[in-house]
């Protein structure tokens, strides 16, 4: 037996005791709102999200959160613009799009792994400790030693003393050298 389909309800009005929500804060007057913030750390996160967004108006700029991990300190700011919201976070500063990150967590998250990969890309690479890649340390008549001479007054301590030197002698050596 078919059944027959329901009439939409009327909608009723609100009775007066009834609780009403108020409409939302309009953008424009948030900067007056918001108390103790950096005013030029604001005009730079906004003159940095209006040239990476190619042609967005930043309307607000807001530090909403500031963490230190790891011993670096992020500065997370919501940013509005006339098309978009975005999560801007310091250390190194990048923007991400809050459609396409809804959580500040995570994108913070997100962010540091990030960031420690783009840095891990700028890192010099170095041999870790074996016989047959890490310089000899004050062997000078080697096979190994002749390309590379510790200095008198370096001093090796660490159990990965050797990446300290592979390093030193990736980088400054050949400084020294054409002196």
């Amino acid at each position: 037996m078919a059944t027959k389909p329901k009439a939409p309800k009327k909608a009723t009005r609100a009775a007066a005791s009834d609780h009403v929500i108020p409409p939302g804060i309009p953008i424009e007057a948030l900067p007056r709102l918001v108390f103790e913030q950096d005013e030029r750390s604001a005009q730079e996160i906004a003159d940095y999200v209006e040239d990476q967004s190619h042609g967005e108006k930043v309307l607000h700029a807001e530090n909403v959160m500031t963490q230190r991990i790891l011993g670096r300190q992020y500065q997370c700011w919501d940013v509005r613009t006339n098309k978009a919201r975005f999560w801007v976070i310091t250390a190194p500063t990048n923007l991400y799009d809050q459609k396409l990150f809804p959580s500040l967590d995570y994108t913070l998250s997100f962010h540091i792994g990030l960031m420690a990969r783009v840095m891990a890309r700028r890192e010099p690479k170095t041999a870790f400790c074996n016989k047959s890649r890490c310089p000899p340390h004050g062997e000078n008549g080697s096979r190994r030693g002749r390309h590379w001479r510790k200095p008198k007054n370096l001093k090796i301590s660490s159990p990965w003393g050797c990446v300290a030197v592979s390093v030193w002698s990736q980088w400054f050596a050949p400084l020294l050298s054409r002196t």
